[in-house]
């Protein structure tokens, strides 16, 4: 874009982590389309930021300070009083506060006008106040982003109640999109495929823009393995949809048959989570070797991943599992679940159990560990693999739909 072009400005809610930093596949990608976006140089972004999503931001480029000094920030409450989350659930009011304040937004003299609103998840927080900004005459156009579809609340484990509240609220919010939003962006694997489906029923009648995921190999290439760690097994996401609970089993198995390995779990996980994790290890005599390195980024994340030997994905849902991408673009070969997700995605460079078949998901992980051809097989298909799947590729296309404006 000839810099004396008018930047295309753009404002983004980011308040799903309330008052506590975290990341998950989608913020990831988020990020880097922040980064591909500012290394296009034809972009204003505006992020509306909590406390614990501004944390994150600014650890994710704590390496790169173009980014977070190209973006304007607008502080979002996640609470009335509070500055840390006193349990778990305080995040669902969390979520209703900034969606209230976000809101408040369109009402300012001093916000916008933009181009473009970017939901960066079809949760309601990011979806229902870009609405009232656009009816608001605040932004010109709003962009949706549906990366996960949440399956019935009696086929996901964890608390019903909750399990079917976040369903129902997928719902409406498909409803909103239907209704209101101008594009769609969907991710590209099977799962995505089922979501443009949904979307359609619920009335959007634009066409959705399939979006991959990526990695950024050529960074990865030089992180070297941290030197003081040695993981035999290495995992990423600290949540029930990712597994958490599959592992006490998984790791039972694995011990007995290789005694001195180790599992590093990599992701934050809440009070209550560890002590029920904890638990559950206990109960199958194996709470030992294990370590918690918490939320970690860029190269000390990656420096982990190549300590490994092996990466295990033992996740119940994935839009695509971007963690599996950056394991294998780390040589590392991958054991999971036979979710559609991976399938459509990365094909048969997975070592796949059945799902929810923790047994045969310790077979597969120690087949791997015992067997250097069935290693070297699966390391081999996705190092290739991984190829295909570059960011600077991905949102050289994607950011053309950004500029159309």
């Amino acid at each position: 874009m000839n810099e004396k072009s008018k930047k295309i400005r753009i404002f983004i809610p980011q308040v799903g982590t309330g008052l506590k930093a975290g990341i998950c596949g989608g913020g990831t990608r988020f990020f880097e389309l922040l980064r591909a976006m500012i290394r296009d140089g034809g972009f204003d972004i505006t992020i509306g930021f909590t406390t614990g999503g501004l944390e994150t931001f600014q650890n994710y480029f704590a390496n790169d300070r173009v980014v977070i000094d190209a973006i304007k920030v607008i502080p979002i409450r996640a609470s009335l009083f509070l500055k840390k989350e006193p349990f778990r659930l305080f995040r669902a009011w969390s979520y209703f506060i900034s969606t209230l304040h976000l809101r408040s937004l369109a009402r300012r003299k001093d916000f916008g006008p933009f181009d473009i609103g970017l939901a960066s998840s079809d949760f309601f927080y990011h979806i229902d106040p870009l609405i009232k900004m656009k009816k608001k005459g605040k932004i010109n156009r709003i962009f949706s982003t549906s990366y996960h579809r949440y399956p019935l609340p009696g086929e996901r484990k964890g608390i019903y109640l909750i399990n079917w509240y976040m369903y129902r609220q997928q719902k409406k919010v498909y409803r909103q999109i239907g209704k209101f939003y101008d594009m769609v962006f969907i991710n590209g694997s099977a799962e995505g495929r089922e979501i443009a489906k949904e979307l359609s029923q619920y009335g959007y009648r634009g066409e959705p823009v399939y979006v991959e995921l990526g990695v950024d190999k050529e960074f990865i290439d030089t992180v070297p393995a941290d030197p003081e760690k040695k993981f035999t097994l290495i995992h990423i996401g600290m949540r029930t949809n990712k597994g958490i609970y599959d592992l006490p089993p998984i790791w039972a198995a694995v011990l007995a048959k290789f005694p001195d390995a180790t599992l590093g779990m990599i992701g934050g996980i809440s009070v209550e989570d560890k002590h029920k994790l904890t638990a559950e290890f206990e109960k199958h005599g194996a709470n030992r070797n294990l370590e918690y390195p918490g939320y970690i980024f860029d190269e000390k994340k990656f420096a982990l991943m190549k300590s490994a030997k092996l990466f295990i994905a033992p996740s119940h849902e994935e839009g695509w599992g971007i963690a599996v991408g950056e394991a294998m673009a780390c040589g590392l070969p991958v054991a999971g679940y036979d979710l559609i997700a991976y399938k459509s995605v990365y094909g048969d460079a997975i070592s796949y159990a059945r799902s929810f078949d923790t047994g045969e998901f310790a077979e597969k992980v120690c087949a791997l560990l015992s067997s250097p051809k069935e290693y070297e097989s699966y390391q081999k298909k996705g190092t290739e693999t991984i190829l295909k799947y570059d960011w600077k590729k991905i949102f050289a296309r994607e950011l053309e739909y950004y500029k159309k404006g």
